[in-house]
């Protein structure tokens, strides 16, 4: 099984490739990911028309299968009727073999939702309780803000997104992540990971 990422963020195509990496799956390899320009708050028709570019990028690769990566952002609707609704436009678009998943809220929102693996970074993060306790017991998904919770434990400068997103996830683990992030959860079910072949509403 060979699997193509296409992502909403620029800084997120080259973040996401570490976590990936990480993610063994027997028989499976997962392609580097790629960045497209969706925008969350577009139809979810125009959503699928974006990426359309990037997925014959990916089926010139020979993928067996293609993710489709995008932010649930401020959209007013659950993160799974959201995916659901693409999901319906990528059946509509008669695409076969790609599936949307939405990352609620964000890309951030999976970074912090591995608090250990942050707190490797000493020179970088200074981890609160209050930090902890936002994230730990699958709760991750439910910050509204996460950058501005990452900035309330970074050292003399505020996130950025194109290096520290990188650099965090370098350290973070993806089962550490899926332990407090349904949406990332998701995303491991949809790749084929057997830990959640059959669910990924619990840990």
């Amino acid at each position: 099984m060979k699997i193509g990422i296409i992502v909403d963020g620029q800084a997120e195509s080259q973040a996401l490739r570490f976590i990936v990496d990480k993610i063994k799956i027997a028989g499976t390899q997962i392609v580097a990911p790629l960045y497209s320009d969706l925008q969350p708050r577009a139809t979810p028709h125009q959503i699928v028309r974006s990426a359309c570019g990037k997925i014959e990028i990916l089926n010139a690769k020979n993928v067996d299968q293609i993710v489709l990566l995008i932010d649930l952002d401020d959209r007013r609707e659950c993160h799974v009727a959201f995916a659901d609704s693409i999901n319906k436009a990528i059946s509509d678009m008669k695409l076969p073999n790609i599936t949307a998943v939405v990352k609620n809220k964000c890309f951030e929102n999976w970074l912090i939702a591995d608090h250990n693996g942050i707190s490797k970074m000493v020179n970088r993060f200074k981890l609160s309780q209050a930090f902890i306790n936002s994230v730990c017991k699958n709760k991750a998904d439910n910050v509204l803000k996460a950058e501005e919770l990452i900035n309330s434990i970074a050292n003399k400068t505020k996130y950025k997104k194109g290096i520290d997103s990188v650099e965090m996830s370098k350290c973070v683990d993806p089962m550490n992540i899926a332990l407090n992030s349904r949406s990332f959860r998701r995303f491991l079910r949809v790749i084929g990971h057997s830990k959640y072949s059959t669910q990924s509403k619990q840990p």
